[in-house]
């Protein structure tokens, strides 16, 4: 009975602890930082080639958009021109916060192919 008490007490605070979650960069590469109102947000992946820079997450008490403005923030201080694979986590039963994470990522240039006619 003892053991039950003591892991439901401990899974209690594993359930309502604070979250923010900040990564390390995947690459050693460095980005000038860019401006977060550019930062364009997917759900899913992207149809261009890019550079998967970090996982970047957060959990605020707030409304959604302060929620995507803070993301976007964290996402242009490592340099990302976007998150991909975005999602939300909701407020739950112990917590009003609420969450986002995704991929920060920085887009590689679309170059088109010349044709030189000789």
């Amino acid at each position: 009975m003892k053991t039950i008490i003591i892991f439901l007490l401990l899974s209690l605070c594993l359930l309502t602890s604070c979250y923010n979650a900040n990564y390390p960069q995947a690459k050693h590469s460095e980005y000038t930082k860019t401006n977060p109102e550019e930062i364009v947000i997917y759900n899913k992946s992207v149809n261009q080639d890019y550079e998967i820079i970090s996982m970047v997450g957060t959990e605020i008490s707030g409304n959604h958009d302060e929620l995507i403005e803070h993301l976007k923030r964290k996402a242009a201080k490592l340099g990302a021109d976007a998150i991909i694979h975005f999602s939300w986590s909701g407020p739950n039963y112990f917590s009003e916060r609420i969450g986002a994470s995704g991929i920060a990522i920085k887009l590689k240039p679309n170059y088109t192919q010349l044709t030189i006619n000789q």
